[in-house]
């Protein structure tokens, strides 16, 4: 396995884009902790409006406010006050038009915030909202022209880390974010999820660099540009030839 490039977090405006409320605190929650405590500026944008976060995974448009209300407490909870939520519909593959409109969107928000760095769930999720995120944020990072340090995280999914994080000092400030999700918790016990994917990636940060053992990481690698498919679709929306 190849050795990873750092072990520290970039400097820098970071934005993160989450599918779900949750998703910015299991995949990159003690990451947000740690640039929150250096004094970076954090945004994080919320993709769909949570309506089916039940157990049967039927819509319950009841939940859409009580996830946003969750989500905030959360991101309350890592130091983070700056949020948008786009209140897109869960479980929903999006068109060619509604992909070119969502990163156009995607696009001017990047513009506006001007982030150093940007996260997002890796391309290789196999939840279809964070592949979808995944598509949407590259497409859109590749039609804004930006420029920054893109980085995929893994919530359900695992990848091959380039970047692991130490989140040691800030590890029961994630677990607590993680707890403000009560409606999730009901039927998933995210905090086990959060505890095996950290504890599985401290392992792997302590057996790669020699470092004394850790508790707890999170771990990244780079975003990646637009598959195939997408490249048509950004040459169409910005009228250079495919």
């Amino acid at each position: 396995m190849r050795r990873h490039e750092f072990q520290d977090v970039p400097r820098g405006r970071v934005l993160v884009i989450a599918p779900h409320a949750d998703d910015e605190v299991l995949g990159v929650g003690g990451t947000l902790a740690r640039h929150i405590a250096r004094g970076d500026s954090v945004e994080v944008l919320v993709l769909t409006d949570g309506a089916r976060g039940t157990a049967d995974g039927d819509a319950l448009q009841a939940l859409v406010e009580i996830r946003r209300r969750e989500a905030v407490a959360g991101m309350e909870q890592l130091g983070i006050s700056q949020h948008e939520f786009w209140g897109l519909p869960e479980g929903h593959a999006p068109g060619t038009d509604m992909m070119g409109a969502l990163a156009l969107r995607l696009a001017m928000r990047v513009a506006t915030s001007q982030p150093d760095v940007v996260y997002a769930p890796w391309i290789g999720e196999e939840h279809a909202d964070h592949y979808q995120a995944a598509r949407l944020v590259r497409l859109g990072l590749a039609l804004s022209g930006w420029d920054g340090l893109a980085l995929g995280y893994e919530v359900w999914s695992p990848l091959e880390p380039r970047w692991l994080v130490d989140i040691s000092v800030v590890w029961e400030q994630k677990l607590a974010a993680v707890g403000e999700h009560l409606s999730q918790l009901d039927h998933t016990d995210l905090r086990d999820l959060a505890r095996a994917n950290s504890a599985r990636r401290a392992h792997l940060l302590s057996s790669s660099s020699r470092v004394k053992p850790l508790k707890r990481a999170e771990a990244f690698c780079e975003l990646g540009a637009p598959e195939a498919a997408d490249c048509e679709l950004l040459a169409a929306l910005t009228g250079e030839a495919a």
